[in-house]
């Protein structure tokens, strides 16, 4: 299952353009009902619904959140990944483009958030497998 993300894209010279990028994702059991992302915090935050204990595996483009290091930012950075308020660990693989992540969740989770150090402007989800965005001086 995946999440297309329309983005709009407005450059320096005031020209708007639409760019689309997919969340690849899969949640063993429950549901991922909603997606926000907050620049200030910098961070993605996800709303599931966890019927039991499971698994969320998501594969992000780096344009819509990344962590890179503060000291050298062309470095890779963990996530700092919090469920309902507690920290948790997570595995995750990179490529030039992309972050996967697998995130472990425990029944009645709700809320995941993923902090970085770079995330896209005003993205929400307005229905089933659809989100917008909006992306500024691009």
């Amino acid at each position: 299952m995946e999440i297309t993300v329309l983005t709009l894209v407005v450059d320096n010279v005031g020209e708007t353009k639409q760019k689309t990028l997919k969340i690849d994702y899969e949640i063993t059991s429950g549901s991922l009902n909603g997606m926000t992302s907050d620049v200030n915090s910098t961070s993605l935050t996800l709303n599931i619904t966890a019927n039991e204990s499971g698994k969320l595996h998501m594969t992000i483009p780096r344009i819509i959140i990344d962590s890179k290091s503060t000291w050298d930012g062309n470095i890779d950075d963990i996530f700092y990944m919090v469920i309902d308020g507690e920290e948790v660990d997570y595995t995750e693989t990179v490529t030039e483009d992309h972050r996967t992540l697998e995130i472990p969740y425990m029944e009645g989770s709700e809320v995941i958030e993923i902090i970085g150090t770079t995330v896209i402007d005003d993205l929400y989800t307005i229905g089933d497998n659809l989100a917008v965005a909006t992306m500024i001086g691009m």
